[in-house]
């Protein structure tokens, strides 16, 4: 289970890497694939990146309760919608997660971020999964847009899908900046949606937040822990990150939803997080940051082969849920 961090990251804290995730990631050095970055094409890429997914989602149960799962296309770009089944009307009014994947705006879907999607379910809360256009054929801002729209479509359907009442926008790493960014949108346009839903909270998993990428976590773990320094360095480039592209580029954070952010101790990002929910809490912003010591990035996919990692995944949830109440 992780450690609530009310303040900054305590450096020099000893960490010791999770025994399951130390195997899959001695598995996959063993294999001898390509990184992400070295193969000849994005779509190989992405081939790659979801044979990895299925792999590291291990042998275990996919989390979660039972859902009912309907997919919608919208201008080629589909949307999955997880119902959580066997619960009355009387129980009250849900949430409606939208989900954003990660992937580093490059790779991934709703296929390799299903599982990832799937655990929001269990607070109970009625989760949309949504794709974006991805780089580098589509780079920044297309999958911010795509986003913000994916957003206000989610709003339009909230009275019909299972009495949903809160509005909460989350994602992991690139899809993580992406739910930040929308969260800091929905603050500054406030004034356009005077009937609107309030945005309840957004919860930011091992987020990428930014592309200086200069951190002490970035120099520590930029080898060794699947998501590398130079990986991530071809992750922004493909993108083009411009003005808006992230929240960390605002003075003024106050008026923003709560927060709950999830970071990893062997994760390049895990200074992200950290430090942005650390300036969150200077803002007036109710932001809580869990961090994982043992785990890496992508833990919130791999709760199947590793026990920390599903633990890490339900302490994420019931942080959200706390708050959510």
């Amino acid at each position: 289970m992780g450690t609530i961090m009310p303040d900054m990251r305590q450096d020099g804290a000893t960490m010791t890497l999770d025994p399951q995730i130390a195997a899959f990631l001695a598995a996959a050095e063993a294999a001898g694939r390509p990184a992400l970055h070295e193969h000849p094409s994005p779509a190989d890429a992405r081939a790659a990146f979801r044979e990895l997914a299925l792999a590291r989602r291990g042998d275990g149960p996919a989390p979660g309760p039972e859902c009912a799962v309907e997919g919608f296309n919208r201008d080629g770009l589909w949307a999955r919608i997880y119902r959580p089944l066997n619960r009355s009307v009387h129980e009250g009014p849900m949430p409606l997660v939208v989900y954003f994947h990660g992937g580093g705006w490059v790779v991934g879907d709703l296929d390799t971020h299903d599982v990832q999607a799937r655990a929001f379910v269990d607070l109970p809360a009625v989760v949309v999964s949504v794709e974006y256009r991805l780089a580098p054929d589509h780079p920044f801002p297309a999958a911010h847009e795509d986003a913000w729209d994916w957003i206000g479509w989610a709003v339009a359907g909230m009275g019909d899908w299972s009495h949903t009442d809160r509005l909460v926008l989350a994602g992991d790493s690139a899809g993580g900046l992406l739910a930040a960014s929308a969260a800091q949108r929905w603050r500054d346009t406030a004034a356009e949606r005077p009937d609107g839903p309030d945005l309840a909270a957004q919860c930011l998993i091992y987020p990428a937040l930014d592309p200086s990428m200069d951190s002490p976590s970035h120099r520590a773990n930029a080898e060794g822990y699947y998501l590398t320094g130079d990986m991530m360095r071809w992750f922004y480039d493909a993108y083009q990150p411009g003005e808006g592209f992230s929240p960390i580029e605002l003075d003024d954070l106050a008026g923003l939803a709560p927060a709950v952010i999830a970071t990893a101790g062997y994760d390049p990002l895990a200074d992200d997080g950290l430090r942005y929910g650390a300036r969150l809490r200077e803002a007036g912003v109710s932001a809580a940051n869990l961090h994982f010591d043992g785990l890496i990035h992508g833990f919130f996919g791999m709760g199947g082969a590793s026990a920390a990692a599903r633990s890490a995944v339900e302490g994420t949830v019931g942080a959200l849920r706390g708050l959510l109440r």
